[in-house]
């Protein structure tokens, strides 16, 4: 196995817990190695830090699988996945859908699993998991047996590692990929195929259900963003009179309009671009309850500024459609977005609004999204709910 050293001035991080090395942490000499292969990493004095993966054409030129000297074989990766898989059955009691693995956080780096009760939608992101693929999709169908197994590996973050974007089935046929869910006493079908990301977002599971919180009977509740209507449903679940929902896709709104029927709930569901330049929003009226769900405005540090110019107009909307005394959420899930500069968006639309505020909660995914305590990439959705005077 291939042997890596790291630069004595730049391994901190590292040795303290963080799982990924960057190109320019490692002494030279490994630019030849094959992306994908193991290798082991050693620190400044000679000493072993870790085995794992390593890709010469990526920023992120080495992912930890371990900090032991052990073999990475088949049967490592299914204890990793059998603890992912026992973790869950722990944490989830009121739904049938979850993330079952989590990247670096279950030590799985590069691999993302989502269950949707029958079907499982797995995305690799890193070319050492890809050299695995096979072994991982084999090890799903045995420990969980599900109907039907979709590689979603159509996300940016392949480029990254110089991997190509595929969409596909590793079991089953594509209308296999259709499932229905079960969350909160609400139910959702789910095209694990061609939904949004991996299809209806998890991460915000026990945020919809704490969203029941904030509704009154007969509140009017209006959910930005809505996707496939979650939000939205669950207001009305709680007893919310009427409910609004906005989304630019057509696509999703169709679906939402029927998870909507599925639960005998009435939302009126209409197609908004909710960032549109001189939006007239006059007609919608105002809102008891404002919820804004956005999609990722940012994929990289550099376009930070122009993502939270985004952020303060959506909030500056949000205001504008909330009575006095009503309720913002708001989330974002980029992780490039710090907390602080996202609240600081809220601020400053309050104040060009002249509107103040109240936080009253504040939340990130659920657990089964599990934070790596030394790798802050991991913890990346932030919601925050203000009242609004």
């Amino acid at each position: 196995m291939e042997k890596l050293q790291l630069k004595k001035k730049l391994e901190k991080r590292f040795l303290h817990g963080h799982d990924w090395v960057f190109s320019n942490e490692l002494e030279a000499g490994f630019k030849h190695l094959e992306s994908g292969s193991l290798a082991e990493v050693f620190d400044s004095q000679g000493r072993f830090a870790a085995v794992g993966f390593v890709n010469p054409n990526s920023l992120i030129s080495f992912r930890a699988l371990s900090r032991h000297q052990e073999p990475i074989t088949k049967e490592f990766l299914k204890k990793k996945l059998e603890s992912a898989i026992h973790l869950r059955k722990r944490l989830i009691k009121t739904s049938d859908s979850f993330r079952l693995v989590y990247a670096e956080s279950d030590g799985l780096p590069g691999l993302l699993v989502d269950q949707y009760n029958d079907v499982l939608s797995v995305q690799i992101n890193a070319a050492g998991m890809e050299v695995f693929k096979d072994d991982i999709v084999s090890l799903l169908d045995e420990l969980v047996q599900p109907k039907a197994i979709v590689l979603r590996n159509d996300h940016y973050h392949r480029k990254l590692e110089q991997l190509p974007e595929e969409q596909g089935m590793a079991k089953g046929s594509e209308e296999d990929a259709k499932t229905m869910m079960q969350e909160h006493g609400l139910f959702y079908e789910v095209d694990v195929l061609s939904g949004q990301k991996t299809g209806l977002y998890l991460d915000q599971r026990d945020n919809r259900f704490w969203f029941r919180n904030l509704i009154e009977p007969n509140s009017r509740v209006f959910d930005g963003f809505c996707n496939e209507g979650g939000f939205a449903l669950n207001a009305k679940k709680a007893g919310a009179g009427e409910v609004i929902a906005a989304d630019i896709a057509e696509h999703v709104l169709e679906r939402a309009r029927a998870n909507a029927q599925r639960n005998n709930l009435e939302v009126d569901f209409r197609k908004i671009d909710l960032m549109k330049s001189n939006l007239d929003i006059s007609e919608l009226g105002t809102f008891d309850v404002v919820n804004l769900d956005p999609p990722n405005f940012t994929r990289n540090r550099k376009t930070v500024p122009v993502a939270l110019q985004g952020y303060t107009k959506m909030h500056r909307l949000g205001m504008q459609l909330l009575k006095p005394d009503g309720f913002l959420v708001t989330a974002s899930c980029s992780h490039h977005i710090m907390e602080d500069a996202f609240i600081d968006t809220v601020r400053k639309a309050a104040y060009k609004e002249g509107r103040t505020l109240k936080m009253i909660f504040k939340s990130t995914h659920a657990a089964d999204h599990p934070i790596h305590p030394n790798m802050p990439e991991t913890e990346y959705l932030k919601l925050f709910a203000f009242q609004v005077g």
